[in-house]
């Protein structure tokens, strides 16, 4: 990682952290538009 010299395994898990972040997220955003009965602003959005 040039010459910060960072250890392999933390920036792994921090990689991972930011991943599984992002997959949690998008898996709360289907729930929250599965959830709605109409459509609304954030069905439009996407």
């Amino acid at each position: 990682m040039g010459e910060t010299y960072f250890g392999k395994i933390p920036v792994f898990f921090y990689d991972l952290n930011l991943i599984l972040t992002a997959f949690s997220y998008f898996i709360l955003q289907q729930l929250i538009i599965k959830s709605q009965q109409h459509e609304t602003n954030l069905m439009k959005a996407l």
